[in-house]
């Protein structure tokens, strides 16, 4: 199994637990965009969506081109969904992994396959991973993004700010560290 179906399949277990129902999201932050449950597959890679935007993805057998790893970056940033976009779905499509969490997860997965495939990456998504873990997003996705940064840290001074997470985000994040 490749790191991308690892992450995928780490956090699509943590949506499958009900855990990301546990989220917060900072008090005035304006709403930043609807989910909705379009049939877009799961598995889908960013790196395809960031070459080729002029047409919808497809899951393909062939490889994604390769990307620079700042623009891939950028693209998950900007495409991970926000908590608060979260409250909109309706108690039915939240009761299973909601599409948003699905794709996050092949994108975060696209990230750790290009660590995995050039280690010396792993400064740059230590940073990624930190702004991801702080961010405004599903807890679920903070905590794999917080796991993720403690594997890239340079040492345990570099987690200092780690502390100032949600309760809930440190303890998802330890468990998904030990499930790994």
């Amino acid at each position: 199994m490749n790191t991308r179906s690892k992450v995928t399949t780490l956090i699509l277990i943590a949506v499958a637990a009900g855990i990301y129902g546990l989220y917060s999201t900072p008090e005035g932050d304006p709403p930043r965009g609807e989910i909705t449950s379009q049939d877009t597959p799961p598995n889908t890679s960013v790196a395809a969506t960031v070459t080729s935007t002029d047409r919808p993805t497809e899951p393909s057998s062939s490889p994604a081109p390769k990307v620079p790893f700042e623009t891939l970056l950028n693209q998950v940033a900007r495409d991970l969904p926000h908590a608060d976009a979260l409250k909109s779905l309706d108690a039915d499509t939240a009761h299973h992994a909601p599409i948003a969490i699905t794709r996050a997860a092949a994108m975060l997965g696209d990230v750790a396959q290009a660590v995995h495939d050039d280690p010396s990456l792993a400064p740059r998504a230590f940073t990624f991973y930190r702004q991801c873990a702080e961010g405004d997003h599903p807890n679920t996705i903070r905590a794999f993004c917080l796991a993720k940064a403690r594997s890239h840290a340079a040492d345990s001074t570099t987690m200092q700010w780690e502390s100032s997470l949600p309760q809930s985000v440190r303890d998802l994040s330890q468990e998904a560290q030990t499930k790994h």
